[in-house]
């Protein structure tokens, strides 16, 4: 195994990430929180934040999509129900 793969990822590290435009034409600011840390980023806008902040969007992302997909499972289950 690679020393990269061995090294745990600093949570400190900045990072780049662009804030996605939210498909319902929303433009209100994304809040991050880590631990009483607080970032708030402009749709739209690439910035550099801290690692852990981008792990809180990736697991929001993440469990939306599980969510989503749970609930179009129980919908397409109660179709067969009926």
């Amino acid at each position: 195994m690679s020393e990269s793969k061995n090294k745990a990822l600093d949570p400190e590290e900045l990072v780049s990430f662009t804030a996605p435009m939210d498909p319902t034409g929303a433009r209100q600011d994304i809040l991050l929180a880590v631990n009483g840390e607080t970032v708030r980023v402009k749709r739209g806008s690439t910035v550099r934040l801290k690692r852990k902040f981008l792990e809180v969007w990736d697991n929001a992302a993440a469990q939306t999509l599980a969510a989503r997909a749970t609930m179009e499972q129980a919908g397409r289950a109660a179709a067969i129900g009926q």
